[in-house]
């Protein structure tokens, strides 16, 4: 099942399926305390983004050279992705910023080919959904 989709304007990245709890997704509110001179304490709501976290195992040649390129770009600008909701099963596509990448590292060869591996990433929305 597809979790995660990177950049679908340029690199379209179709991420495999994640396992052992690698993927997460938390809709966090964005608000803002403020406490008066009283002592009373208010509460500015601006609205809620979502935060999406990935990681996977094994990525071949090919798959972490694009895996990189988007997560840069992500880095730079924000990259529109689809993600996998759990609770409705469906896949919305917003904008978002890569907060946290954790580049792949080398871990063998197999027929000539090497493997990646350890790979993760965080992102958030760039603008509240609501």
């Amino acid at each position: 099942m597809t979790q995660l989709i990177l950049d679908l304007d340029d690199v379209n990245l179709e991420l495999p399926e994640s396992i052992n709890d690698g993927y997460t997704v938390k809709r966090e509110p964005l608000y803002v305390d403020v406490e008066m001179y009283s002592g009373r304490l208010t509460r500015e709501l601006r609205g809620f983004v979502w935060r999406v976290s990935y990681q996977h195992g094994y990525f071949n040649e090919r798959d972490k050279n694009a895996l990189i390129e988007a997560c840069e770009k992500g880095i730079r600008e924000p990259i529109r992705c689809a993600f996998l909701i759990q609770e409705t099963n469906t896949m919305p596509e917003r904008m978002f910023l890569i907060t946290k990448f954790t580049r792949p590292r080398f871990m063998w060869g197999r027929n000539d080919e090497p493997i990646w591996a350890d790979f993760s990433l965080e992102m958030r929305e760039v603008s509240p959904s609501d």
